[in-house]
């Protein structure tokens, strides 16, 4: 299989529907952020990185980011940099990513996969904190899956913003989309159930 006709079922699942976002994704490779079993880089499955974490199937990294909407001219916050790979697919997309990650290693692999992209900052830091250093952003999106949306999120979403984040429901998880509407965040959009790691706060 190539990472070529991973585009092409993606693209037939439905999964990538917009121009932007089909060509962000057939430019990023995910081999090149895969850091344990290279051969599976282009199975759709979520593959593990290392300290108990994952990176997302291509079909969720699609889905996720065709839901940000993202355009030419925003600043996006991601909260979970992982191996680097979602924040690629953006900065092939958006003027300019902040990305947070909190564990020191997943940093310097980051650091190492997206040293191509000037317009790609990763900061080390706990998600739940925000970046409060470069806010508002038009778009935040989120890998990790809290409870609800932590309060710095809420308070660095630009209005008429968006966000794409997972919910903790139970013992579910489910993908929802909120936007910001005069200083107010709102759920729009339920996406259904995921299965992403927890947000921890440590």
């Amino acid at each position: 299989m190539s990472w070529e006709a991973t585009i092409r079922e993606l693209q037939r699942k439905n999964y990538l529907h917009t121009e932007r976002v089909r060509e962000a994704m057939r430019n990023v490779d995910r081999k090149d952020f895969v850091t344990q079993e290279p051969e599976r880089a282009y199975e759709d499955h979520p593959l593990p990185i290392g300290h108990g974490q994952t990176m997302s199937a291509p079909h969720m990294v699609a889905m996720m980011t065709e839901e940000l909407e993202p355009q030419p001219d925003d600043t996006v916050l991601e909260i979970g940099t992982g191996s680097g790979f979602q924040a690629a697919v953006l900065a092939e997309i958006v003027d300019t990513v902040y990305t947070l990650e909190r564990i020191s290693a997943l940093v310097d692999v980051a650091r190492d996969h997206l040293e191509e992209y000037d317009n790609v900052t990763i900061i080390e830091k706990n998600g739940f904190e925000g970046y409060d250093d470069q806010a508002p952003y038009e778009k935040i999106i989120v890998t990790a899956s809290p409870s609800s949306v932590p309060d710095a999120l809420k308070d660095e979403l630009a209005d008429d913003g968006r966000l794409v984040i997972p919910i903790e429901e139970g013992r579910l998880q489910r993908l929802k989309v909120f936007e910001k509407q005069d200083g107010t965040v709102d759920e729009i959009k339920d996406c259904g159930p995921v299965g992403f790691v927890p947000m921890k706060d440590d």
